[in-house]
């Protein structure tokens, strides 16, 4: 598992500004002639800058691009730029926190709908939830097993029934402003693999239990 980290004045770099003077040294050359899988293990233990770095090598932009390097994936409490969201995607990562970040994902890179591998997302406590365009996120994910979530919407609700309610099992909803009584029904009715839900927050009522 990696765990990219950005500074909170992070913003997203243009593509000259990864082309540095040590981007193809010497030493990335004498990385490049180590066997796929040393160059893979290396790859482990970097983070995401040194990542972004080699890709303009041809041969280590490929394997940089394993989806073993992405599949888990932690941006809890950090700011991540505009574009790095869409790699993430790309490069098949299936579980992926989001809780208490700054992202920005415009709902235009969504415009081929492709379908996400993701099987766990938090959003928990996600700092800009309409900046995100959650809605739009999560109409593209089709195998969530396990979600954390703010207060969801109506329309948040009906996508997660009508896209996940064949795979999801675990819910984790933080309610911190008010919810509609019938959407909890909604979700244990539809949702036939859940066997987990917890509920936690200032809005969590008597009458929303029920």
């Amino acid at each position: 598992m990696i765990t990219y980290y950005f500074k909170p004045v992070l913003k997203e770099a243009k593509k000259d500004e990864f082309l540095t003077s040590h981007t193809c040294s010497k030493e990335s050359h004498q990385l490049d002639k180590f066997p796929e899988e040393v160059i893979l293990k290396i790859f482990g233990f970097l983070e995401i800058k040194d990542l972004l770095i080699v890709q303009v090598c041809k041969r280590l932009r490929s394997i940089s691009k394993d989806e073993s390097l992405w599949r888990k994936v932690n941006l809890s409490r950090k700011f991540v730029p505009t574009g790095f969201l869409k790699m993430v995607f790309e490069n098949g990562c299936k579980y992926l926190s989001l809780c208490q970040a700054f992202a920005n994902f415009p709902s235009d890179q969504f415009q081929e709908r492709k379908a996400l591998e993701l099987k766990y997302l938090s959003l928990s406590q996600f700092k800009d939830p309409k900046m995100l365009n959650v809605d739009v996120l999560l109409e593209s994910c089709h195998s969530l097993q396990k979600l954390s979530m703010y207060t969801p919407t109506r329309n948040m609700v009906n996508i997660i029934c009508n896209q996940n309610c064949q795979t999801l099992q675990v819910l984790n909803l933080h309610v911190d402003e008010w919810m509609e009584d019938d959407l909890l029904q909604d979700i244990l009715q539809k949702c036939v693999e859940l066997t987990e839900l917890n509920i936690t927050g200032h809005f969590v009522t008597e009458q929303l239990l029920d």
